[in-house]
C-alpha cells in the first residue's frame, strides 16, 4: 500500500502553487540516477522483434491470398454441376 504522502490528492490551490514553483525554479527535484543501458541486447532485441513481425505480416498476406483464391475459384465454379465443354 502507498504510503500518505504519494496517495495525497492536491487541491487545485496546491497545484497552482506548485506549478508556479515549477517555472520560477524554487521546486527542488532530486533526479533520479541514470541507469545504463546494454545496447547490444538492445539492438539484438529490435532485430528479433523485427524478424517476428515479418513472419506474421507473411503469414497474414499469404492467408489473405489464399481466401481471394478461393473466393474467386467459388465465384468462377457457381452453384450446381460444373459445365462441360458442348463437343465432346
Amino acid at each position: 500500500m502507498k504510503d500518505d504522502e504519494e496517495s495525497h490528492r492536491l487541491t487545485t490551490k496546491e497545484l497552482r502553487d506548485l506549478a508556479k514553483a515549477v517555472r520560477s525554479g524554487e521546486f527542488e527535484y532530486d533526479e533520479r540516477p541514470r541507469r545504463s543501458l546494454d545496447w547490444s541486447s538492445y539492438t539484438e532485441t529490435q532485430a528479433y522483434e523485427l524478424a517476428d513481425m515479418l513472419y506474421t505480416i507473411t503469414r497474414l498476406v499469404d492467408e489473405a491470398a489464399n481466401r481471394v483464391r478461393a473466393e474467386e475459384l467459388e465465384k468462377k465454379r457457381g452453384r450446381g454441376r460444373p459445365s462441360r465443354p458442348l463437343s465432346g
